[in-house]
């Protein structure tokens, strides 16, 4: 890419990769608000230099590479912690609630109330 075109396609490498690092900024300020949105940022590298003899090496431009979110590990461990809890408690929660809701449960204490009728007459002779 030497000559007057090697510069051009230089530049328009630098332009593209800085339009999609402006359209990231972009995306990062409308989604700020946003609950649980972490902010991107672009990476940029180098094209492969061309080696010129007795001359050196002539630069190539640059690309983006990739686009990373920012986010702190930290916080993101302890709040797939937390929520790995919140799960354990929500499905023990429906348990007890499917449990007690179900009429195997319901025929249950009926059959302890029917049971203790029976048993309040004899209860003063058994106190005795």
């Amino acid at each position: 890419m030497s000559g007057s075109f090697g510069s051009l396609e230089m530049g328009k490498s630098a332009l593209n990769a800085f339009r999609l690092g402006m359209q990231t900024v972009g995306h990062n300020i409308s989604n700020m608000n946003t609950e649980g949105y972490t902010r991107q940022r672009v990476n940029f590298r180098t094209v492969t230099p061309e080696n010129i003899a007795n001359v050196g090496q002539l630069g190539q431009g640059m690309y983006a590479d990739d686009i990373v979110r920012l986010r702190d590990e930290f916080l993101d461990f302890q709040y797939r912690d937390n929520m790995a809890d919140v799960g354990y408690w929500d499905k023990i929660n429906d348990l007890y609630r499917t449990t007690y809701q179900s009429p195997v449960h319901q025929a249950y204490v009926l059959l302890w109330i029917r049971f203790s009728r029976i048993c309040r007459p004899y209860s003063r002779v058994l106190k005795m």
